[in-house]
């Protein structure tokens, strides 16, 4: 896996794309399958470039061009998982701040299937006690403490799944989980993805994989770093 990178204003619009890094596979057999594979790892900065057309619409943003790009990390790379997360920043054509948000793409090399929460997690860890379980085990990494950003609120099913386009997410496929795995050759991590300019938006929780692994499924474990 590489990363390759978009810099340039997209012909047409007023969105310029500044040195936004995606996460491609190349050197399959199977042409179609790539294909899938690297337009899953690349939605997110589809979906930015969509939602940042879109915002045009919804502000009076003259002549000032749109800047939007992406952080990006990557995790697992194989044999059988690819795991990338991605941070999206926008500067709303200089009329406002705050991230949109961002997402983890985790895709099955073997199928193309982009991975959601409950390809991931037991269904008895999507529940409030089943997520106040794994919420105990995991450690914050980085960014505001979560007490400043939520006064210890407790994670909820619903962080987990995607939601129709609204709000900054309108003219983009989705708005994405708030809460998704990260998969790391070292550990597992979740990533608390939110819009806003809070400094709340942007956040890694985590715990070797053995501290979660009973609360996964056992056919997702197998695939994981022991």
């Amino acid at each position: 896996m590489v990363l390759a990178a978009q810099n340039e204003t997209l012909p047409g619009t007023a969105v310029k794309v500044n040195g936004a890094k995606y996460a491609t596979v190349t050197g399959l057999h199977d042409a179609a399958l790539q294909r899938r594979i690297n337009a899953a790892l690349r939605a997110p900065l589809d979906d930015l470039i969509a939602l940042a057309k879109e915002s045009r619409k919804q502000v009076a943003c003259g002549s000032t061009p749109t800047t939007v790009t992406v952080q990006t990390r990557v995790g697992l790379q194989g044999p059988r998982l690819v795991s990338v997360r991605y941070f999206q920043m926008s500067d709303w054509c200089q009329k406002a701040d705050g991230a949109p948000g961002g997402e983890v793409v985790t895709v099955d090399l073997r199928t193309g299937r982009r991975l959601t929460a409950s390809d991931v997690f037991r269904p008895g860890a999507l529940t409030a006690a089943g997520l106040g379980t794994l919420q105990s085990r995991l450690v914050q990494r980085d960014g505001r403490p979560w007490a400043d950003c939520s006064a210890g609120q407790a994670w909820k099913p619903g962080d987990f799944q995607q939601t129709p386009a609204q709000g900054l997410y309108k003219g983009a496929g989705h708005t994405p989980p708030i809460l998704s795995a990260f998969l790391t050759p070292s550990d597992f991590q979740l990533a608390y993805l939110h819009s806003g300019s809070d400094g709340c938006g942007n956040l890694d929780f985590g715990a070797p994989y053995a501290k979660v692994r009973d609360l996964l499924k056992p056919e997702f474990a197998a695939l994981l770093p022991k």
